[in-house]
């Protein structure tokens, strides 16, 4: 990345990997859900408006990636999958610290005046706050992943453990996921496997049948903007 963007790092690669394998779990817990809620965790209500407005930061994160590899549209239906599916990870984290009295530092995923400064630069006509708390949400729950790998296999995560860290707190999410009641807007095109069974993954759209359907061709209610 340039100068503009917020910086990256093999921590944060482990992270998005780790965000992205508890997703999968969450998205695989597909069940009925309340009226008005994108997901529903524990009787814990996540509403469609939350997940609207957090799919719409990961939008502007996406478009920002794609433009780097050279692309110029990207669909709004991966984006508001994972948008709901990091929100019920974070839920589910946030529920494992407290049960557990994990001690979370808020210095370990807050982030710094200057890295909000950089994305203000880089997403100029962004909501800045709502980039900011998904950012956010993502670092908290793999810092809680940490907490718990640490916690079961008696460690510090250093360079030379990370991956046994993070496999060892993720095998202790598996866990609680089996046991959580999780529930999914079906309207989001997955099933109860979390197998995508519909392209947009918009809730007021009709879908589009071609499964591989390159995003610069869709309509633009189905593109990032």
């Amino acid at each position: 990345m340039n100068s503009s963007r917020p910086r990256a790092s093999r921590r944060s690669t482990s992270l998005r990997a780790v965000c992205l394998g508890i997703a999968a779990i969450a998205l695989a817990a597909c069940s009925n859900v309340h009226p008005g809620s994108a997901a529903v965790v524990d009787g814990e209500s996540i509403s469609m408006g939350k997940a609207d407005e957090t799919a719409t930061a990961y939008c502007e994160l996406a478009l920002a990636v794609a433009s780097q590899q050279g692309n110029k549209a990207v669909g709004t239906s991966e984006t508001r999958r994972q948008a709901v599916a990091d929100l019920i990870a974070f839920t589910v984290a946030q529920r494992v610290a407290k049960e557990r009295d994990l001690q979370i530092d808020p210095a370990g995923y807050t982030l710094t005046d200057e890295q909000k400064t950089q994305i203000d630069k880089t997403f100029p006509d962004a909501d800045l706050e709502e980039i900011t708390a998904a950012i956010e949400r993502s670092r908290h729950t793999y810092a809680v992943v940490v907490a718990l790998g640490e916690e079961a296999t008696g460690k510090k995560l250093s360079e030379a453990n990370t991956k046994e860290i993070e496999a060892a707190g993720q095998a202790e999410i598996v866990q609680v996921y089996k046991s959580t009641d999780i529930s999914i807007d079906p309207r989001f095109g997955l099933d109860d496997l979390a197998q995508q069974v519909a392209n947009s993954g918009s809730l007021s759209i009709a879908e589009v049948p071609d499964t591989a359907v390159d995003p610069a061709k869709l309509p633009a209610s189905q593109r990032c903007t």
